[in-house]
Parts: structure tokens; sequence; C-alpha cells
């Protein structure tokens, strides 16, 4: 019997890095800086820690039409890399993860997707916050 186990944090660290060294080239269009892009992911992962995962999903989307541009580029980032739309690569759509998002197809459905078992939930909490974590260290060295 030859069984892998994947190391999930690998993926968070990975997606984080992605998630960080994406908005490169808006900061330089924009002229933000990465203190910018770590107040975001900041208040970001409080509202995950604070509120939940729908929450969470609530404050990309509302942060991807208001605020300032580097709330806007960072939010649009977020969920182009960890929410995502179907058959995309998003972290909470890897099949390693076996979240079934496959049916959600905006955003918000996604929250309620992710609420239909308590166990996935708290799953795709943990893995949001870790990436949050770590995308804010990679935030601080842009």
């Amino acid at each position: 019997m030859n069984t892998t186990i994947e190391n999930l944090d690998f993926y968070c660290v990975d997606y984080a890095q992605r998630l960080a060294d994406g908005l490169k080239p808006a900061m330089q269009k924009y002229r933000f800086r990465g203190g910018d892009v770590e107040n975001v992911i900041t208040k970001a992962l409080g509202v995950l820690q604070q509120n939940g995962v729908y929450a969470f999903i609530t404050f990309v989307v509302w942060k991807k039409h208001n605020g300032t541009r580097a709330e806007r580029e960072t939010a649009a980032r977020m969920d182009e890399l960890l929410l995502g739309q179907p058959n995309s690569d998003a972290l909470l759509r890897l099949e390693p993860m076996n979240l079934n998002l496959g049916r959600a197809k905006q955003l918000l459905d996604i929250g309620k997707a992710l609420s239909e078992d308590l166990d996935t939930l708290l799953f795709a909490k943990e893995l949001l916050g870790r990436t949050l974590i770590y995308a804010r260290y990679h935030a601080k060295a842009l």
C-alpha cells in the first residue's frame, strides 16, 4: 500500500508567497507599499479569526469594490488565490483540500457550502488563517 501524505502547510506557504508577490506589479503601478498590503491582510485575518469564514468572504467581496487602491488590489488577489472560481487552482478549491466547492460559483456560495459541515468549516478557517499569517510576513518583505 503506497500512501502519500500531503503537508498542507506547504500549500499555505506557497499561496501566501504567491499572494504577496502577485501584488508587486500593482504596487509599482499604483504606488502603494508593502505596509499597505500588510495592513489589509492583518484586517482580513482579524475578521477571519473574530467572525469566521463567512465574514472573511464578505470582507473580501466588500474590499474588492471599496477602499483604497491597496485594499482593492489585495482583496482581489485574495479572492483569486484563496477562494477563486469553479475549476480554478485557488487554495480552497484544490483537490487535496477535499472541500467540495465545485458547485459554489459565487463567493458567498463558498461560505454556504463550507457551513454544511463543521469539520470542513473549521478546516477552511485554519487553512485561510495560516495562509494570511504567512502572507503578512511576505508582505513585510515587499
